[in-house]
């Protein structure tokens, strides 16, 4: 996994989190470096979006220290923090237009007060919606939807960007159209992003790194090809490995049948 460093961008430190009896996290420790896309892979259940909502300030870990850029932001307010999450059902506001969505938590912050028009306007266009700014979330595509849900994070300008299964209700076109306009904003914007999913495709394709974690704990840390070629110990190679060629055997005799049609 790799030895600790104070000095990158997010270093996890020890941490756990436990309700009642049942033990969500156990002794987490992980860094993330700057502009770095780390995907946190695991089945349901195993902790992942707990770890977000610690990392956001949502939920205190019982145990565990979290440094950004070297600074304990353990005990912040969410607001505090510079990081920015894109939740799995948007949480757009349903009477408020793209625009408005995106401008919405502008208001809130003095420094933007008088620009969260042009703000907004501006990284919506970034993303693709520059033509959909008076339509409503319900007029929306889900691929849309999600556009909006990124452009209302990036507005803030947000150090890390956390990303909680956001395609999981997108169909497979969309998912793999968003998964190629996810790294491109990923470059542009030059972000660090933390990407909580299941699915170990996703995790591969879009990922420097990725976490597997399992019943609170981390099983391995690694690169994509490392977790394929030298997988930790059972967990990984059955948990990755074994899923990852089996759903690839399954796309290759898809796209066979398709070519028959």
């Amino acid at each position: 996994m790799g030895t600790l460093n104070s000095g990158a961008k997010l270093c996890v430190c020890h941490c756990s989190k436990r309700y009642g009896d049942q033990q969500i996290l156990q002794d987490v420790s992980f860094t993330v470096q700057d502009g770095e896309f780390l995907s946190i892979l695991g089945p349901s259940g195993c902790g992942k979006t707990t770890l977000l909502r610690i990392l956001t300030g949502l939920v205190r870990p019982d145990e565990g220290t979290v440094l950004k850029d070297g600074q304990d932001i353990t005990h912040l307010p969410p607001d505090r923090r510079k990081i920015g999450i894109v939740f799995q059902n948007y949480a757009l506001f349903e009477n408020m237009t793209v625009l408005k969505n995106v401008a919405y938590a502008l208001r809130f912050h003095d420094a933007f007060r008088g620009k969260e028009q042009s703000m907004a306007k501006e990284i919506l266009e970034r993303v693709g919606m520059g033509d959909s700014l008076e339509k409503y979330p319900g007029q929306l595509s889900g691929g849309q939807q999600q556009r909006t849900a990124i452009a209302r994070t990036l507005v803030m300008n947000p150090d890390i960007i956390l990303f909680d299964e956001p395609m999981a209700a997108l169909d497979a076109e969309n998912r793999l159209a968003l998964r190629d306009e996810l790294k491109k904003l990923q470059r542009e914007f030059a972000s660090t992003i933390l990407y909580v999913t299941h699915d170990q495709e996703e995790a591969f394709a879009l990922s420097d790194r990725i976490m597997v974690l399992e019943q609170g704990r981390i099983h391995q840390l690694d690169t994509p090809e490392n977790l394929l070629r030298h997988p930790a110990d059972s967990y990984v190679e059955r948990f990755v490995g074994q899923n990852l060629l089996r759903r690839l055997g399954d796309l290759q005799r898809f796209a066979g049948m398709a070519g028959k049609l």
